[in-house]
């Protein structure tokens, strides 16, 4: 099995000099199944990433967290990410394009974690731009990602505007919809 997936002397060494606990025949496997190799792990070091251990090595492999993702990154602005942080971006797709095109829309310097859930939420440009348009600018970041949760759209607040229900705080129109309150156009569908 090992000889299959190319499971190495050499790979269980630069495991050692990384200072890495010894793999038993499982873990061994599954690092060398996802292309763990030697250079890899040194690549990772001259960025200054160990992952924390073998299983977080595992989920770098997996998710295809290269040398280049992690330049990129923190070209973006992502620098000294923890592993788990990186490994949260990549699960969820966050590109520097994405981190763009959030710059683009106003929002720059936003944390890790509020990256993830906006991309895994995907909130778009688009949603953002459909909210300042009807007057909702500068939305933090945690307050689009409720709204996105709760399918709060601008489409929702015009909608409830038709209702004569105006002039309402994100937080509001968020609670709106956490209990369940709909245009009666929506709730036939």
């Amino acid at each position: 099995g090992l000889a299959m997936v190319g499971a190495t002397r050499a790979l269980v060494d630069s495991l050692a000099a990384a200072n890495y606990p010894m793999p038993d025949i499982d873990e061994l496997t599954s690092l060398a199944a996802v292309d763990v190799t030697p250079a890899y792990i040194n690549d990772l070091s001259r960025r200054g990433y160990k992952p924390k251990s073998l299983d977080e090595l595992v989920q770098f492999g997996a998710l295809d967290i290269t040398p280049a993702y992690i330049d990129a990154m923190a070209h973006s602005g992502y620098r000294n990410l923890t592993g788990e942080d990186i490994v949260q971006m990549k699960a969820v797709g966050v590109t520097p394009e994405y981190v763009a095109a959030l710059a683009r829309s106003g929002y720059t310097g936003i944390d890790a974690d509020a990256v993830v859930q906006l991309k895994a939420l995907d909130v778009s440009p688009e949603f953002i731009a459909g909210f300042e348009r009807i007057g909702y600018h500068g939305l933090p970041a945690d307050t689009l990602v409720q709204l996105k949760a709760l399918d709060v759209t601008p489409k929702y607040v015009a909608e409830m505007k038709q209702l004569g229900v105006s002039d309402l705080s994100p937080d509001q129109l968020v609670k709106m919809k956490a209990i369940g309150l709909e245009a009666p156009s929506r709730k036939r569908r």
